[in-house]
């Protein structure tokens, strides 16, 4: 059994793994060819020409024998060199200048102010630079306090100065304003030669400025890396806003091509189909999910992707496995059939080592009955025959002998009953007539059934009965239970059994005492189970079948008491207390409270 259920488990697990894998592959297989079509829309997306078209201008470039076109509205590649500071000035203009300002913005008087500003402006030293940026610094200040048209005159008188620098053109350019009368061609050419923070903080949300920033800025790429630029390569760190993909297309003599931010193509792909964005546009039918999907790679890595540009593929996206396949709930089920098998299998040792229980028991149960119903017939055969035969001499020769005749039948009757009432109880077909008694007066017929067995041991028996205990019980049951008692007490007596009772409310306790060598405490509780025999009892040494402790307690449980093993207080032996409930006791009857038995 063992064996198979092994098999079945192997056979289980080889099939669950093949399973797996089979899922899996299959899983890898659709997860590539999907990969493989994404990645050739991909291709002939970024192949086409005509998507030049449609991307940002400010991403776009041209290029002729190599070499970048810089349209005329760019100006420059190169940063230009570095504004002048106020440091330039003359030191009494300076002072003058500084003087001014504060007398605007600290004391809060402007026509100190514009007082120091004409002194300063008066002096002598000044160059062309220098002269501008105090005729601006007082044309803001004439703004400043609403004085526009004196601050766009102002303005006007620098406005044809060829060495005015471009940072107090873009100045000029940003005081104007879009409806300056003032022709700003000049001015506006100027300020697209500044570096684009400080375009941005001089020129404000000016579009243009922003634009042509971004244009120079990829257009100073494509120039550094004029060597680098092939179709569907990455510029790494050649931006700071991340990898750009090169779109290009023509020969040498005329090419025109494209930088993409790869984070700008990813929020295209993003968008899905139809939304405004020059890529998803191109792409009908996209499905926004692959987008996760699709990354730079090194072509020499040997990766399991499907390839869109040497340096840009589509990573398979492997669907996650059914329920019934996951690998968790396969592991799951693994370890429930594991735990299925393991429980199966102590189960059935249990059942097995059980079954051998049983019939250990049950052979020891006829040898012990077997041996037990011997000794009585033994006795009553011998008896009956020396009776028959006439070799008993003497009436009260003869009444000694048919006493022991009813002593062993009385032995032999308990044994039955004992047998008998174990069937009974285990079908449930045990029936109780229960009626109100003395409980004293049950004791002192079980004492008198008794008797003749303690007599014939040479056992002492003393008896102290404290009362007349009124209860509901089984008369017969109870003699029964308390025979059982006093025959295991007989065995281990050691010269004397002790039986008293007492009332303590509303329950009566009887107590039997042997004086023999004691029950362990680890057995105290086990000698109630059934055929269950001690260590000195198996050996042979005692005779019994092991069910008088368990039918007395179960008699006893029956009629609402119990029945205990513990050890005295004081001495050797054991002691097995009976506890029934009663109603009021009534009154002892004198002469009644003690009652000796010797041999």
């Amino acid at each position: 059994m063992v064996a198979a259920g092994a098999g079945l488990l192997a056979f289980a697990l080889i099939d669950l793994v093949g399973l797996v894998r089979g899922q899996d592959e299959a899983a890898r297989r659709d997860a590539a060819r999907h990969a493989e079509q994404v990645a050739a829309r991909l291709r002939t997306l970024l192949d086409d020409p005509e998507l030049l078209q449609v991307l940002p201008e400010w991403m776009r470039f041209a290029r002729r024998e190599g070499t970048v076109v810089v349209p005329r509205q760019i100006g420059w590649l190169d940063q230009p060199p570095a504004p002048p500071s106020e440091a330039a000035l003359p030191v009494a203009a300076w002072a003058l200048l500084h003087r001014a300002r504060r007398a605007e913005w600290v004391t809060h008087d402007v026509a100190e102010a514009e007082r120091l500003s004409a002194e300063a402006l008066g002096g002598g030293g000044l160059g062309a630079p220098g002269r501008a940026q105090l005729v601006l610094d007082a044309a803001w200040r004439a703004a400043r306090r609403g004085a526009r048209r004196e601050a766009l005159a102002r303005v006007a008188s620098i406005a044809g100065d060829a060495e005015l620098h471009p940072v107090f053109a873009a100045s000029a350019l940003r005081l104007l304003g879009s409806h300056s009368p003032v022709d700003t061609k000049n001015l506006w050419e100027r300020a697209l030669l500044l570096p684009h923070r400080e375009r941005v903080r001089l020129l404000g949300d000016r579009p243009e400025g922003a634009a042509i920033d971004l244009q120079r800025h990829t257009l100073r790429i494509a120039a550094r890396q004029r060597d680098e630029l092939r179709h569907g390569r990455l510029l790494r760190d050649a931006a700071p806003d991340g990898d750009q993909l090169v779109l290009l297309h023509g020969d040498r003599s005329a090419q025109r091509g494209a930088l993409v931010p790869l984070a700008s193509l990813f929020a295209w792909l993003r968008a899905g189909p139809g939304a405004a964005s020059p890529v998803a546009g191109q792409l009908v039918g996209w499905d926004p999910v692959w987008t996760e999907a699709v990354r730079p790679c090194d072509p020499s890595s040997g990766e399991d992707v499907a390839r869109v540009t040497d340096a840009l593929g589509v990573v398979p996206r492997v669907q996650p496995p059914t329920l019934w396949t996951h690998p968790v709930v396969l592991a799951a089920l693994l370890a429930a059939l594991v735990v299925c098998f393991g429980a199966g299998l102590l189960l059935s040792l249990r059942a097995w080592w059980r079954e051998s229980a049983a019939v250990r028991a049950r052979a020891e149960f006829l040898t012990s009955v077997t041996h037990e119903l011997k000794t009585p017939l033994a006795s009553i055969r011998l008896l009956a025959d020396m009776l028959e035969e006439g070799r008993v001499q003497g009436t009260a020769k003869v009444r000694d002998y048919y006493r022991m005749l009813a002593n062993e039948s009385s032995r032999l009757t308990v044994l039955i009953e004992n047998v008998l009432d174990l069937g009974r109880m285990e079908r449930g077909e045990r029936a109780y007539d229960v009626r109100e008694h003395d409980l004293d007066q049950v004791v002192r017929e079980a004492l008198e059934v008794f008797d003749p067995v303690a007599v014939r041991a040479g056992l002492s028996l003393s008896v102290e009965l404290a009362g007349r205990g009124v209860g509901a019980v089984d008369r017969g049951a109870l003699v029964q239970a308390l025979l059982n008692v006093l025959d295991n007490a007989r065995k281990y007596a050691g010269g004397r059994i002790a039986v008293h009772s007492r009332i303590a409310g509303a329950t009566w306790s009887l107590v039997v005492r042997d004086h023999g060598p004691g029950i362990p405490a680890a057995d105290r509780e086990a000698i109630f189970a059934r055929f269950f025999r001690s260590a000195a009892a198996q050996g042979g040494a005692v005779p019994g079948v092991g069910l008088g402790l368990y039918l007395a307690r179960a008699i006893l449980r029956v009629h609402g008491g119990d029945l205990v093993c513990r050890a005295p207080v004081e001495g050797t032996g054991t002691e097995f207390a009976f506890t029934l409930p009663v109603r009021a006791p009534a009154p002892p009857t004198p002469g009644e409270r003690t009652w000796e038995s010797a041999c």
